[in-house]
């Protein structure tokens, strides 16, 4: 992997900062903005040395930064995406819903549990087009989960330190 591997001395020079890689989506946090600047600047180096590229425009400067689907304030973290598609007319209908809702668990405090009765609807059929309908306890579970993704999300630990992150990637980059 050649993008892991082009910033591993990066993290090496900074251990105090946090750099963190998701296919081409850079996240680099930093308690100060010096730190931060320094190992972007590294980062950003040893990127172009691996002979891969990082729009500059594409770097986020100010608040709220969009990462990986995720909308990064200075207080607070939420899912970008304010609504699911709820309507289920087929196994791949159904995976792709799990899969949206699987992204906002973490933060949205989903588990498991009350997930089952959509993770019901996968057994069957493994063809992708096989039909799939919601159950009235799948849509009770959907109702929840509508409702947490408008009302939960993040907050940052100590709210008195200061917030200085940097994103680098191909669609969504952000730099305090």
């Amino acid at each position: 992997m050649v993008c892991g591997t082009s910033f591993v001395s990066s993290a090496e020079k900074y251990p105090e900062t946090r750099i963190i890689h998701y296919m081409d989506d850079l996240l680099i946090a930093a308690l100060t903005q010096q730190e931060l600047q320094k190992a972007r600047d590294c980062v950003i180096a040893e990127v172009q040395n691996a002979g891969l590229e990082i729009s500059t425009s594409k770097i986020q400067e100010v608040a709220p930064w969009k990462y990986l689907g995720w909308r990064i304030s200075e207080q607070t973290i939420r899912h970008q995406k304010i609504q699911i598609k709820a309507e289920v007319n087929n196994l791949q209908d159904l995976q792709q819903l799990l899969g949206e809702i699987n992204w906002m668990r973490p933060v949205l405090g989903i588990t498991n549990d009350e997930l089952t009765s959509l993770f019901n609807l996968l057994r069957g059929d493994c063809n992708i087009k096989s039909p799939r309908t919601l159950t009235p306890e799948a849509q009770e579970a959907l109702e929840r989960i509508a409702e947490a993704l408008q009302q939960r999300q993040a907050h940052r630990f100590v709210e008195s330190l200061p917030f200085f992150l940097a994103v680098l990637g191909e669609k969504y980059n952000c730099m305090v």
